[in-house]
C-alpha cells in the first residue's frame, strides 16, 4: 500500500516536471519566432509596424503559456478569473494577428498590381514612341 502511494506521487512528480519542460520548450520556440519576425519584417518600412505587432503577439503567446501553467495550479478564484480574462485578451490579439497578416498580403498584392500596371503603361508608351519615329 505504501509502495503504491509512493509510485503514484512519483509518477505525478515526473508528469509535472515533463509538463514544465514542454512549457519551457514552447516558450523558447515562441521567443525564436518573435525574433525571426522582427528580423524579417524590419527590412521593409511598410511592414515595420506590423512586425512589431506580430512580435508582441508572440510574446503574448509566451505569456499565454505561462498563464496556462498557473491555471493548472490554480491558486484562488479571483486569480483564476484574472488569468481567464488575460487569456481571452491574448486570444483576441492572436485573431487580430491573422487579420493583420491578411491585410498585409492584400496590401502587397495591391502594390505589385500597381507596379505591373505602371510597367505595362511604360512599355505601351515606348511602343508608341517607336511607331511615331
Amino acid at each position: 500500500m505504501v509502495m503504491l502511494v509512493f509510485m503514484q506521487t512519483n509518477e505525478s512528480y515526473f508528469a509535472e516536471v515533463f509538463n514544465k519542460l514542454l512549457y519551457l520548450r514552447r516558450v523558447r520556440y515562441y521567443a525564436k519566432v518573435a525574433t525571426l519576425l522582427t528580423k524579417m519584417y524590419n527590412y521593409h518600412p511598410l511592414t515595420n509596424n506590423m512586425a512589431r505587432f506580430l512580435a508582441i503577439v508572440n510574446v503574448n503567446k509566451i505569456l499565454f503559456e505561462f498563464l496556462d501553467l498557473l491555471h493548472s495550479h490554480a491558486v484562488s478564484m479571483i486569480f483564476m478569473t484574472m488569468i481567464m480574462t488575460m487569456k481571452i485578451m491574448i486570444m483576441i490579439m492572436m485573431i487580430m494577428k491573422i487579420v493583420m497578416m491578411m491585410m498585409m498580403m492584400m496590401m502587397m498584392m495591391m502594390i505589385m498590381t500597381t507596379m505591373m500596371h505602371q510597367e505595362m503603361k511604360n512599355l505601351a508608351l515606348e511602343k508608341c514612341n517607336e511607331i511615331d519615329r
